[in-house]
């Protein structure tokens, strides 16, 4: 089911387009968390995924369209909240489009997607499970002050993406 944007939580930042010529992907709807999740998240932002034509996914669209303003993908609004930047800004340079969001400067495509800069393989990052997050089995000094992002790595739940460096990638990475 699709909702409107009084029911997710929106992003607090704001995507100033600069350029002469993005062509950002439009989204029909929205897809939100259930109210639960929603009321406590800080930040939001769309999750879609860019194939390349060979089937491989090497990138992400950044931003796109619902109802004429211009979103945040999870990977991008993360990154600003992490940061406290609440605006960026898209500017042409000599090389193509620019997204500057603070001290960062992420090189993107006219329609917003940029290149995926991968860590190495599959569990790259420190993963903890629900079970021993929720038993008490992880000490608090192991996640204090770190960024932590929850998904899944269940084959049967479809975040599981075919990249250069593996077949069966976890999307939360």
């Amino acid at each position: 089911a699709t909702s409107g944007p009084s029911l997710c939580k929106d992003s607090p930042v704001d995507i100033i387009d600069e350029t002469s010529g993005l062509d950002l992907p439009r989204a029909p709807g929205v897809l939100c968390n259930i109210f639960s999740v929603e009321k406590a998240l800080a930040t939001s932002g769309f999750t879609n995924s860019g194939y390349d034509s060979d089937g491989i996914l090497r990138q992400l669209p950044l931003l796109i369209v619902y109802q004429d303003r211009v979103y945040p993908h999870l990977s991008l609004a993360t990154l600003m909240a992490a940061h406290n930047i609440r605006q960026a800004h898209v500017r042409d340079t000599f090389t193509g489009p620019v997204l500057f969001a603070g001290p960062f400067k992420i090189p993107i495509t006219s329609a917003g997607g940029a290149m995926i800069r991968f860590c190495g393989p599959a569990r790259a990052y420190t993963y903890i499970s629900a079970a021993d997050l929720l038993s008490g089995a992880v000490k608090e000094s192991e996640i204090k002050n770190k960024m932590i992002l929850i998904g899944s790595s269940a084959m049967g739940l479809n975040d599981i993406h075919h990249t250069p460096y593996a077949p069966h990638f976890p999307g939360i990475e």
